[in-house]
């Protein structure tokens, strides 16, 4: 007879919960015999009279299993397995270890924990792993037969950290009946239970064992009346939050699916929802969702014909037998607010299901009830854009969309270099998270990634990231885009983890950094017409030279060009970037390498006359220090300097202590303090400084000399442009013309 050991009430785990969610062991020894875990590892945290308690950070595969053990805690399912596992013991006396082991009253889980690790690189494979999990499950159904619970469904799911599974393990676990999730989704089932509690439990079922039937919920029927909205079927019906939290799916974008748009769910509101409902609130606006799922729609049974009319058609609606068979298209924190609450079971919600609605236009409605009437942000649509159109037929749309899933997969891909780094439409972004998703997206989305040439809303030539599906395109360009992102990483290692600080890993840098990709590609292409086909290893040789010398160029350059170029061009900077690199890249032995566009701004750059500028400069401060300084002696005489503002008095004074200076305290001021004096005493000053009506606009011109001035002089060797001298001699004119300058 089969025995299985280790399974437990949950409720036995609540008090070790804390010290799991830390992801640290400890133990506590006699004092005398602590040298053998120190040696191991362990580290004292406590010392007593007699025992000493050691703590120590759990293994990385450890770790991981005890992630998944968290996951499986926070769903609630009744009963699980300890921190070590479970055992089973088989007839003939041989055992086998089970990672992780969850059972409720529908569903008992095998969790299969594989972790790649530098000793274990492959550690999945199909092959071998997937027939010893189907054997455990075996075992376990067995084991639960014997004890009474014949309808219990038994599944194996195997959970995957730093491994992606090649397609045929994922049509060998398929084939077995198993599913794969990875880290990510681990993670994000933890998440929404701390969000959602018991709801996350469906959701992670309608995952799990999505269209796979349930005996519990066979034979359910709802009266409803049938009608047509557009050209679509539909169901107007009311069920109770309970029936709803099986049937629907609520797939954020967050999960690992592509084709999730919901936003996460926000506990701030769920917890208002359920106070409303608490005090009696009712939601009279309808849930709107979408059997989707091929093989698990709903059956309408029709009554007889005098209760219809129109299109109309009154009858009776047999239900899926499935979790998760039905897509939640709006309405998603109403159904979830309900979650556990004492009147899931009776309360009812008004309904919309539509049937069979193909994913674009079940997008298309998505958009519509969120851009046009909650006004979604742009931000989060730009997040969505995946979701909403990767099936577009419009090649435009398409393209935006494998761009906005791509940058996705890199915001989440744990361990590559933009991990940590691209900030999300519902995150804070910081100095280091700081990277949009938005201009990511729209620097991806240009000629040379995804296609060479579009023939209006038709795809005429692919690019290299092109595969001619568009999951298949995504996949590959997140390959492709982690190889090159690492390469520039590799060249420039410590501005790379500094964000803002750093230049590289911000807007502007990543912008350049693709730009310079594109010159790539299209020198790769020139060299080899089968380049855009080749695989994605060989891609990745091909191009991480490149990124370690573009990479060398932030790192060699940052404080110099880069510097300088944010402060002089703004949002304006990623052309000055990407030549920068591009100049740097052919300096460095490619002195063939192309761009369009370079050899004119080179032209530009080199033929800005810098003297020019520092002496018109020179000039005009001089200027503005005698007129300012002569109208104030000449109005109050001795008090003159008191009428400057005291804190850039105090400056002054500070600056000629610190240089020691034996000059009037006039010569210490800096070129704006001129502004703030000029603006106290506007009437004085109007005709001469005010060059636009009001005292800001008015000296605005002080503020655009004093930055270029700061370029001039200051900025890494005279890094001044065309158009900064042309505004010089503007503003030279200007002082001409208002008697400031002869």
């Amino acid at each position: 007879m089969t025995k299985v050991e280790g399974i437990q009430s949950r409720n036995t785990f609540s008090k070790a919960y804390s010290s799991v969610a830390k992801g640290v062991e400890r133990v506590s020894v006699s004092n005398g015999k602590t040298a053998p875990y120190i040696s191991e590892g362990w580290r004292v945290i406590k010392q007593g009279k007699t025992k000493t308690l050691l703590e120590r950070h759990f293994s990385e595969h450890k770790a991981f299993e005890l992630l998944v053990w968290r996951m499986v805690y926070l769903l609630g399912f009744d009963e699980i397995s300890g921190f070590s596992g479970a055992t089973i013991t088989r007839q003939h006396g041989s055992t086998n270890q089970l990672d992780v082991v969850a059972t409720s009253s529908d569903l008992s889980i095998v969790f299969e924990c594989k972790c790649s690790t530098s000793a274990n690189p492959r550690a999945f494979d199909a092959n071998v792993d997937s027939p010893k999990l189907t054997d455990n499950v075996n075992e376990l159904r067995k084991f639960y037969k014997s004890d009474g619970r014949n309808a219990l469904k038994t599944k194996g799911v195997f959970c995957l950290s730093g491994i992606r599974p090649t397609k045929a393990d994922q049509k060998r676990a398929q084939d077995s009946g198993q599913k794969i999730i990875d880290e990510s989704t681990v993670r994000y089932y933890i998440e929404l239970a701390e969000r959602i509690g018991a709801a996350a439990y469906y959701q992670f079922l309608a995952e799990i064992i999505g269209g796979e039937e349930m005996p519990s919920m066979k034979d359910i029927r709802i009266p409803c009346v049938k009608t047509r909205i557009g050209s679509t079927v539909a169901y107007q019906l009311a069920l109770t939050p309970e029936m709803l939290l099986k049937l629907a799916y609520v797939a954020h974008r967050s999960a690992s699916a592509l084709d999730g748009y919901q936003r996460m769910v926000t506990k701030s509101r769920i917890n208002s929802m359920r106070q409303f409902i608490d005090e009696d609130g009712f939601f009279p606006t309808n849930i709107v969702i979408n059997f989707r799922t091929e093989g698990a729609r709903p059956i309408f049974e029709p009554a007889p014909s005098e209760f219809s009319t129109g299109d109309a058609r009154l009858g009776m609606l047999r239900l899926p037998a499935t979790y998760g068979c039905a897509w939640v298209i709006d309405g998603q924190h109403r159904i979830l607010s309900y979650a556990g609450h004492k009147w899931a079971s009776t309360s009812t919600l008004p309904v919309t299901a539509f049937e069979g609605l193909d994913r674009s236009k079940e997008a298309a409605l998505f958009e519509e009830i969120n851009s046009k009437q909650k006004r979604v942000s742009a931000a989060l649509l730009a997040e969505l854009f995946s979701s909403l159109h990767i099936n577009n037929p419009n090649a435009r749309y398409q393209v935006k969309a494998m761009a906005s899933a791509t940058v996705d997969r890199l915001k989440n891909r744990k361990g590559g270099p933009l991990f940590g780094k691209i900030v999300g439409a519902d995150e804070r972004a910081t100095d280091i998270r700081c990277i949009t998703v938005k201009s990511f997206m729209d620097a991806l989305d240009k000629v040379g990634f995804f296609f060479w040439k579009l023939n209006g809303s038709k795809l005429q030539q692919g690019g290299p990231f092109w595969m001619g599906d568009p999951y298949e395109s995504v996949h590959r360009a997140e390959e492709i885009l982690a190889c090159w992102f690492d390469a520039v990483q590799q060249g420039a290692p410590e501005e790379w983890k500094q964000g803002e600080r750093g230049v590289v890993a911000t807007n502007r840098g990543v912008a350049a950094c693709l730009r310079v990709l594109q010159n790539v590609f299209q020198r790769l292409r020139k060299e080899s017409v089968d380049f855009d086909t080749l695989s994605e290893k060989e891609i990745c040789d091909a191009i991480s030279p490149f990124g370690l010398i573009c990479g060398s160029a932030f790192r060699d350059l940052r404080t110099t060009e880069f510097e300088a170029a944010r402060t002089t061009y703004g949002s304006s900077a990623v052309p000055h970037y990407h030549y920068t690199i591009v100049r740097y890249i052919r300096k460095e032995g490619w002195s063939d390498f192309e761009s369009e566009g370079y050899d004119q701004w080179l032209k530009d750059k080199e033929s800005v006359n810098h003297q020019e500028a520092m002496l018109m400069v020179t000039e005009m401060e001089k200027a503005i220090q005698t007129t300012v300084r002569g109208v104030l002696d000449q109005v109050f005489g001795e008090d003159g300097w008191r009428q400057v503002p005291e804190d850039i008095r105090s400056s002054a004074a500070a600056l000629r202590e610190k240089k020691n200076g034996t000059l009037e305290l006039w010569n210490y001021l800096n070129l704006i303090d001129y502004r703030p004096i000029v603006t106290k005493h506007w009437k004085l000053f109007e005709s001469k400084f005010g060059w636009e009506q009001g005292k800001d606009k008015g000296t605005q011109w002080m503020v655009d000399l004093n930055n270029i001035r700061s370029d001039a002089f200051h900025a890494a060797g005279n890094r001044v442009n065309h158009t900064q001298v042309e505004a010089l001699r503007a503003i030279r004119a200007t002082m001409v013309e208002r008697e400031l300058l002869s």
